[in-house]
């Protein structure tokens, strides 16, 4: 199972890493309360799906997580190998 890292950090308006963050137009948008999910296709073609740091199992997912999987697993021949992609 490929390796999916975790969220990267997340800075507060004000902290110095993003001070230029108002130069340009912003959007502030609500957010969506749900749960995270992240998956990627390996090099090798093979799929890895994960929430909140565990393994979600593509033969038998929760049910919080079933349409998700199955939506991913459609959809896989769109995936660009190595990269992560991340959804709520």
């Amino acid at each position: 199972m490929a390796h999916i890292r975790s969220y990267p950090t997340v800075f507060v308006i004000g902290h110095r890493a993003i001070a230029n963050l108002f130069d340009g137009a912003v959007t502030i948008e609500e957010k969506v309360d749900g749960s995270s999910i992240s998956w990627t296709q390996s090099l090798d073609g093979e799929l890895s799906i994960r929430s909140k740091g565990t393994d979600i199992y593509l033969e038998t997912p929760n049910n919080m997580f079933k349409l998700a999987v199955q939506s991913i697993k459609e959809r896989e021949h769109l995936l660009h190998p190595g990269w992560i992609y991340r959804a709520e």
